[in-house]
């Protein structure tokens, strides 16, 4: 998964792996995913997110919900 992937594809890719519940219960996002997302809410909360161009894992989930 590359810096530009939507950090959530890294769940959707374990689950349709056909995960067992027990993997999934213990899942883990990647330490990459995981710095991303600290980053995404930390800008976030000091306002310095560029409104042009939304967090990563917000874009996709709003155009699933319109």
């Amino acid at each position: 998964m590359n810096a530009a992937s939507p950090v959530y594809l890294e769940l959707i890719d374990f689950i349709v792996s056909r995960a067992t519940p027990e993997a999934l219960l213990q899942f883990r996002p990647s330490e990459a995913n995981q710095r991303r997302v600290s980053e995404l809410i930390e800008g976030q909360h000091k306002g310095t997110l560029s409104p042009e161009r939304p967090p990563s894992w917000t874009t996709s989930y709003r155009s699933s919900i319109s």
